[in-house]
């Protein structure tokens, strides 16, 4: 999906684990990425209910700033976002839209 055309975003990430929860890995499993807790984090259009991106992986500034990459990449209008004030947002939203948003 290109090119939407949105009023109201709506963000938050949907806790998960893969394999064991973050605090039952073994150190030498926390050397893997994609074990322990994960994150989907989901923008949802508040009108719509259409789901415009999502990403997958731990909540920091890294899957953050590719979460909001796919919505600047897919929506072209200026929209309205909400997010839990989780901080990795501030940065990423700051960077990719600046005052658009």
């Amino acid at each position: 999906m290109r090119e939407l055309n949105v009023e109201r975003i709506q963000t938050d990430e949907i806790w998960c684990y893969v394999a064991k929860k973050q605090k039952q890995l073994e150190p030498r499993e926390r050397r893997n990425p994609f074990l322990g807790d994960q994150y989907i984090f989901v923008g949802i259009d508040a009108h719509t209910k259409l789901v415009p991106a999502y990403a997958i992986g731990k909540r920091d500034s890294a899957t953050s700033y590719l979460f909001v990459k796919e919505l600047a990449l897919r929506i072209r209008n200026r929209f309205q976002l909400s997010t839990d004030a989780f901080k990795g947002y501030f940065d990423a939203v700051d960077r990719l839209f600046g005052a658009e948003i």
